[in-house]
């Protein structure tokens, strides 16, 4: 039951009685002893949901941070597992970090009820989402699978508003990105100067990773660390880097694993990677009103600095200067005209279809498609959506991100908790924002990232709320105010 307190605020629901949980444990066992028997695989993802859930329960945000680093070991844990536990099809530990989500975001959203505002949000980003449904029906693997991969952004946007209403801290996504940078940033550089280990060479083949080989040297690939491709690995590094820079106090610890995972996003050869940093870094220092602006510029300088050396002393350092370097000559590079070539057949295409293609029918959830379907080259973010939602949809979308980003924006933080937490949001939002240009980052771990720092942002800003404007006063009053204070002259 909800009851209204003081202010309109949502008082905590009461959880289901204690008498239910030794049946519900009981049958919890039982399910997983029949599923080790018969699909051990099955009963291993029920488990690690079952471990975040009662990790939740314990304490909120030890599941929240359980949750986040499953969505940061899983896929490599599946990598591995695949050689001593192959499974041959529909592996369902692909889907033990969207279960998971949705688990935590049902418990938060039972112990507090959303207020109104994110209540809209949500409903109005499902409901952009949901109007690619009917043109994806053809093909319902595709489109359950996509269904998962954007709708557990959705519902990681409840999971931050809960988290931003419960602490001042910077978020458990943040913390846990930083926490483990050093660790991903490691596991990726040894791909480049080790040879491959043979669970990463198997995923390569049967992901089809076609852009895995570093340009101008076939010997080495693209790092992909513990994620799924480079891709996604940058934009993960990327967003590490904003966290830890955005610390209190850098910390030598946190100073070493900034500079593995500076080494290691160049490796990754995610060119937009760093107009993103950069745009990240600077919203950081503008939502610091430039406080942190000496901070962002040595790090800035101390970026370039090692460039310059690296690039003219290794080969490996030569490469990366000259893919980042390709930014400046766009026209040149012949994966820049590729992108070029698709938006302007994506844009007319979507235009044609006001309702969408279908949700599924681009980025990786079109490859579980009969054929390629024509939005499968689409590694934009913005593009996927609307080619997948149409005009409509993808508006829709975009209107419930916005709302979030303009709460946040005009937010005023009334401690210095709350304001740190805010210009962490803006700058992992923008960062997110700028990579979704060459990336899909309303999908998977990116998606949740994205949509649950825009629920953090909004949490903050409804907590903060910005102090009503004085009212300059009138004529009447101000003449008033002179006479008064001449009585006691």
């Amino acid at each position: 039951m909800i009851a209204r307190v003081a202010g309109g605020r949502p008082a905590l629901v009461r959880m289901p009685s204690s008498g239910a949980f030794p049946l519900a444990a009981s049958g919890a066992c039982a399910t997983v002893a029949l599923l080790t028997v018969v699909m051990p695989r099955a009963a291993l993802s029920l488990v690690i949901v079952l471990l975040i859930v009662a990790l939740w329960l314990i304490r909120p945000d030890l599941g929240v941070v359980a949750l986040w680093t499953t969505w940061l070991l899983i896929a490599g844990a599946r990598r591995v597992l695949d050689l001593a536990l192959p499974v041959e099809g529909y592996d369902p530990l692909s889907i033990v970090p969207f279960a998971a989500t949705a688990a935590v975001a049902a418990l938060e959203l039972l112990k507090r009820r959303l207020p109104p505002r994110p209540q809209r949000i949500m409903i109005l980003a499902a409901l952009g989402l949901a109007i690619g449904v009917p043109a994806g029906a053809w093909n319902p693997p595709a489109l359950t699978f996509a269904l998962f991969a954007y709708g557990a952004g959705i519902l990681a946007f409840g999971i931050g508003y809960a988290e931003g209403l419960r602490t001042e801290r910077s978020t458990s996504g943040s913390r846990c990105v930083a926490a483990l940078l050093a660790p991903l940033a490691l596991y990726g550089l040894a791909q480049y100067v080790l040879a491959l280990p043979a669970w990463d060479e198997q995923w390569v083949r049967e992901a089809q990773l076609t852009s895995i080989a570093v340009p101008g040297d076939i010997e080495h690939v693209r790092v992909f660390s513990a994620l799924n491709s480079p891709a996604t690995f940058g934009s993960v590094l990327a967003v590490g880097l904003v966290a830890v820079l955005a610390r209190d106090r850098i910390t030598p610890g946190a100073a070493i694993a900034a500079a593995l995972a500076l080494v290691a996003l160049g490796l990754t050869y995610v060119r937009m990677a760093i107009p993103a940093l950069a745009i990240g870094l600077i919203v950081y220092a503008a939502a610091s009103r430039w406080r942190a602006l000496p901070r962002v510029a040595g790090f800035a300088a101390a970026v370039v600095a090692a460039s310059l050396a690296l690039g003219a002393t290794t080969q490996a350092g030569g490469l990366v200067l000259e893919r980042v370097s390709t930014l400046g000559s766009l026209s040149a590079d012949r994966s820049a005209n590729e992108r070029q070539t698709t938006f302007w057949q994506v844009v007319p295409e979507a235009a044609l279809s006001p309702l969408g293609h279908g949700v599924g029918t681009a980025g990786e959830p079109s490859k579980l498609a009969p054929e390629a379907a024509f939005g499968a080259a689409v590694d934009n973010g913005y593009l996927g959506l609307l080619y997948q939602l149409g005009p409509v949809g993808f508006l829709l979308v975009l209107a419930a991100m916005a709302a979030a980003v303009g709460s946040l924006i005009r937010a005023r933080a009334p401690t210095p908790g709350l304001q740190r937490a805010r210009q962490l949001d803006l700058a992992i939002v923008a960062t997110l924002f700028v990579l979704a240009v060459a990336t899909d980052v309303f999908y998977g771990i990116l998606g949740a990232l994205l949509w649950f720092h825009l629920g953090h942002g909004l949490a903050l800003a409804d907590r903060s709320g910005a102090p009503p404007a004085a009212r300059r006063p009138g004529i009447r009053e101000t003449l008033r105010s002179g006479r008064d204070a001449g009585r006691y002259d």
